[in-house]
């Protein structure tokens, strides 16, 4: 936005040297000095959860006298911010086991991580179907188990979606399955074609 001064004495548009002299702690913001409008000089810093306002004492000068100093107060918006899903590593499993629960963490600078939802999406149903799957957990900790289907082996992608209803985080993992034959014999031992051993 832009300041405007008025002095009796001088012409309009005399005014210089426009300057914030307090309130404007992490420099968030600059005013130009001839037309003195003010802007963002540092968005990182201007964060509604730290500092919802601002009151910045602005001058002027009309070339030989200073003004004195006025509040100028600029109100922080709050915009939402999408939650945060943490990562999951590869994992490669045997097709008689259990994968999990494995642990991953939510995250919502707006909102509480009891309110996110998470939702998964397999990239496909083999080697593990979508009802071997489960998600729990509440808050920001929350866990998930995959179970291969029987005698399976392959692979599939693993994509966890986290959301506030608005705004939404994803993670992806892959899930190796190899399949493990419980009738093998033991390395070293070759069977013959005898009725017995």
């Amino acid at each position: 936005g832009r300041v405007e001064a008025a002095d009796g004495d001088s012409t309009p548009g005399v005014f210089v040297n426009w300057e914030i002299i307090s309130g404007n702690a992490g420099g968030v913001f600059s005013v130009d000095p001839v037309e003195g409008t003010i802007h963002v000089a540092n968005s990182e810093n201007l964060n509604f959860e730290l500092v919802d306002s601002y009151e910045l004492e602005v001058r002027v000068s009309d070339a030989i006298n200073l003004s004195d100093p006025e509040t100028v107060v600029i109100s922080v918006l709050n915009i939402n911010d999408p939650p945060t899903i943490s990562d999951i590593a590869d994992l490669t499993i045997n097709s008689n086991e259990q994968a999990g629960p494995i642990p991953f963490r939510v995250f919502d600078e707006d909102n509480s991580a009891d309110n996110l939802g998470v939702e998964f999406i397999l990239d496909t149903e083999f080697p593990i179907a979508t009802e071997n799957v489960m998600i729990n957990g509440t808050f920001e900790d929350r866990t998930i188990i995959l179970t291969p289907t029987a005698e399976a082996q392959g692979i599939t992608q693993v994509t966890l979606i986290v959301s506030d209803g608005i705004l939404s985080d994803t993670t992806r993992f892959t899930v190796s399955v190899i399949q493990v034959s419980e009738n093998s014999p033991p390395v070293g031992i070759t069977l013959s074609n005898a009725s017995s051993v």
